[in-house]
């Protein structure tokens, strides 16, 4: 059937040069981020918690998230263990021995929206990405760009849902300097026009993009919007296939 995958707008330098060490447990608002997301969209009888329960579980969470940031390299793409693993198997046997990265991942979605990203507008890539619609050209500069942003084979979304990857603003800039390397089908050049006018963006004011498959929508569209861009922005640009829910009909 496929899934809901869709493409933001990133502030990549933001990213790391507050949020990862944030996440390693360099700085101590860590816990603040995590007690207003269990708060407000703590699963599974959170409301029945005495305070000292919850403060005990928000530490123990906190403790948690920072010892699996710190299995990351510093550009939190590449996990020391996971990533080392040499089949798919023993991922998923890894994953099921450490049933925590599920909660990380969640955490790790909201806290990235919360700051360094926009759910809103969106681009909406379709049920299976951008690659085969896009078709870059292959040993291109285009075609390593767009797959970076496309390859799913990290601990983000080993379940295919949450953060399938993201690049930084150099990278959306290689992009905008290649249209040239793509060959869209003719079926897919609104897409393709789509996709470009969210790469100018990107560029435009100095952010990355970011990739989601089948995101928790309900909560990243309660989070603090237009971050990155002021919405007069928009208005400036052919919005065709960007999606906004403060346009939609």
């Amino acid at each position: 059937m496929g899934a809901w995958n869709t493409l933001h707008l990133f502030d990549s330098d933001q990213f790391y040069e507050k949020g990862v060490s944030v996440l390693k447990g360099e700085s101590k608002t860590l816990l603040k981020d995590y007690s207003d997301f269990i708060r407000s969209f703590g699963i599974g009888g959170v409301a029945d918690l005495s305070a000292d329960q919850l403060n005990q579980l928000i530490e123990q969470s906190v403790e948690s998230i920072i010892e699996t940031s710190n299995l990351f390299d510093d550009s939190l793409k590449k996990h020391q263990i996971y990533d080392a693993l040499d089949s798919d198997d023993q991922k998923r046997v890894y994953l099921n021995e450490h049933a925590h990265y599920y909660d990380f991942d969640r955490f790790f979605e909201y806290y990235l929206f919360k700051h360094y990203a926009d759910f809103y507008p969106h681009l909406n890539c379709g049920k299976h990405g951008l690659l085969g619609k896009l078709n870059p050209k292959r040993s291109t500069v285009a075609n390593e760009a767009l797959y970076n942003l496309e390859d799913a084979n990290n601990y983000f979304c080993a379940d295919m849902m949450g953060i399938v990857n993201w690049i930084a603003k150099e990278d959306a800039e290689l992009l905008l300097n290649c249209r040239e390397d793509f060959t869209p089908g003719e079926s897919y050049d609104s897409l393709f026009n789509s996709f470009f006018t969210l790469v100018e963006i990107a560029v435009e004011n100095g952010l990355g993009l970011l990739r989601g498959v089948d995101m928790r929508e309900s909560i990243l569209e309660m989070l603090p919007q237009n971050k990155l861009t002021h919405p007069a922005k928009w208005e400036t640009y052919d919005f065709h296939g960007i999606f906004d829910i403060n346009k939609a009909e």
